[in-house]
């Protein structure tokens, strides 16, 4: 078959192969681009070898007529692979690696060559058995090549690394883009493209984390956290793993519980490792920051401070009167935040500043359960800031919204007041700064001044009757029968241990 004929027919198959990928022509745009320009060389070495054979130039012409069924067949080849194992083979539910397609084009190349070689008059083996020095030098400067494509046949035909993994090598972390014949790429955590040479992976160990879209992925982390030495290991260990295992935080895994243990007894301050399970490993330092945000929350509101190994001592010229004015200020604060509550408002400035002195900060971050319905709190949340969302649990299991609540609204009265369970369970909708009032800090007050219970239990069955409007709206049910004020007076001065002749004699 004379060149002209072989251009012919890999001009038109290349042209074929061309068709399945136009519809996605900017994933290929760089293989197409350089085929198109292979073509394009092959049918400018055609014209050119035709015109110097009319120009009695026929040695050259030859050369150019036969280098143009040689670059039409290597646009073809590159154009077959790519249609093959690009378009054809995914949509048969096939999935090839890219060192496979690789090799495939290459060996096309070869036996392609080889073919023009022989139409050419001259036998391929004869280079071969003729010159086995050249072959030798050729060996000796493509013993790294060869290596890094033995790599990656062995890193593709084994387990031991596949496409998506998350994978460490040395410093860097990522996730597994490509195996080719030459390299491994990876793609790191800040979006960088690492390149790696298959026979350096051969000769190095590396750890796999495995691949999140096709298994479930549990690499663990590990978060330091140091308290003074006034905490008991005991209580901390048991706060850190409930605030991890309750909330429900982003790729921190649910089947696997936290684990927290004390690592060092320093000299002040005690050293604990946090451990939880992460689901995604390129999600690794958001994670710990959210789970670190929820710790901080939680121990704030657990009166326990996180600190540093060292602590610096620093001078201060305050002088006593501007640290009491700073302190009344933040105490008439709290007292003007308990004055705009209705329960409240029936009490003497006096008792309102007692309330103030015991308030105690309870900041909770978005997303965490403030309280959860049939649980056993003593105590009332005032919100100053942020939003939280008021939800009845069904009987079917379905969380219904009922009503939300604002800053300067609060919840938790009735279990203050009368021990009573959770009516509703609340959870922050943003983040939010409470103030919480426990019934340790109430029972002064109302010792103090036992008839505050009447004028606290006609607030209650308002607040009773409002909350079971609320729910039957939300639930379609009717609303439940409450409890006079008589009941509920009753229950709170059983409550705190008051007796009902204390009561009325004050009356």
């Amino acid at each position: 078959m004379t060149p002209f004929y072989w251009s012919l027919l890999s001009w038109s198959f290349g042209l074929l192969c061309v068709l399945p990928l136009l519809a996605h022509w900017r994933q290929h745009a760089a293989v197409l681009r350089s085929s198109f320009l292979l073509l394009g060389m092959g049918v400018l070495f055609l014209l050119l070898g035709n015109l110097l054979a009319q120009a009695e130039m026929p040695s050259v012409a030859r050369v150019l007529t036969a280098l143009s069924p040689l670059l039409a067949g290597f646009a073809c080849i590159r154009l077959t692979g790519l249609a093959l194992f690009r378009e054809v083979l995914p949509r048969l539910g096939m999935r090839a690696a890219r060192i496979v397609e690789d090799i495939v084009v290459v060996i096309g190349y070869v036996i392609w060559s080889l073919s023009q070689l022989r139409d050419a008059g001259l036998d391929p083996s004869s280079l071969v058995t003729t010159s086995a020095i050249l072959t030798a030098c050729v060996a000796f400067a493509m013993q790294d090549t060869l290596g890094n494509l033995l790599g990656g046949l062995m890193l593709e035909m084994g387990d031991a690394m596949q496409l998506g993994d998350w994978v460490r090598v040395g410093d860097t972390a990522g996730r597994v883009e490509q195996i080719r014949w030459r390299v491994t790429t990876i793609r790191t955590r800040d979006g960088e493209r690492v390149v790696l040479p298959n026979s350096l992976l051969m000769r190095s160990s590396f750890t796999v984390q495995g691949n999140p879209d096709l298994d479930a992925v549990r690499v663990r982390r590990t978060l330091n956290l140091k308290v003074s030495r006034e905490v008991a290991p005991s209580r901390f260990i048991a706060l850190t793993e409930e605030l991890v295992a309750r909330n429900t935080i982003p790729n921190v895994a649910r089947d696997r519980p936290p684990s927290c243990v004390l690592k060092e007894i320093g000299q002040a301050h005690f050293s604990f490792d946090l451990r939880y399970w992460l689901t995604d490993p390129g999600q690794d330092d958001p994670t710990d920051s959210a789970v670190r945000v929820h710790l901080y929350a939680g121990l704030q509101r657990a009166g326990i401070a996180v600190v540093a190994p060292l602590q610096a001592i620093h001078a201060t010229t305050d002088s006593a009167a501007k640290s009491r004015l700073a302190e009344a200020s933040v105490l008439a604060d709290r007292q003007a935040a308990l004055r705009e509550l209705s329960i409240f408002s029936t009490m003497s400035e006096e008792e309102l500043a007692t309330l103030a002195r015991r308030l105690v900060p309870a900041p909770f971050v978005a997303g965490e359960i403030m309280t959860r319905q049939g649980s056993a709190a003593h105590w009332l949340y005032l919100v100053r800031t942020g939003e939280a969302k008021v939800y009845v649990e069904l009987e079917d299991g379905v969380r219904q919204q009922v009503a939300s609540i604002g800053a300067g609204g609060f919840f938790g009265e009735m279990s203050l007041l009368t021990g009573a369970p959770r009516r509703a369970t609340v959870i922050a909708a943003t983040d939010v700064e409470c103030f919480r009032l426990d019934k340790e800090s109430f029972e002064g007050v109302l010792r103090a001044r036992p008839a505050l219970a009447a004028q606290l239990s006609h607030l209650l069955v308002e607040r009773e009757a409002e909350l079971n409007r609320m729910t039957a709206a939300g639930n379609g049910a009717k609303p439940v029968a409450q409890n006079t004020r008589e009941t509920m007076m009753t229950r709170i001065l059983t409550f705190f241990g008051v007796s009902d002749t204390a009561a009325a004699g004050e009356k």
